[in-house]
């Protein structure tokens, strides 16, 4: 959510919004990490690599 939330603003928000009819997407729209170690996590997933 949080590279989301820095790269696509605008699809977070709207998920943000949506939040208030479902609990699951109010869950993961509350979750926040350092923006650093979330691209990394992300592009180690995309080589196929173990994080």
């Amino acid at each position: 959510m949080t590279v989301l939330k820095v790269n696509k603003p605008a699809v977070f928000f709207s998920l943000r919004q949506m939040s208030q009819q479902n609990e699951i997407i109010r869950f993961l729209v509350g979750l926040s990490t350092d923006f650093e170690a979330a691209e990394q996590k992300l592009k180690g997933l995309l080589k196929d690599e173990p994080c």
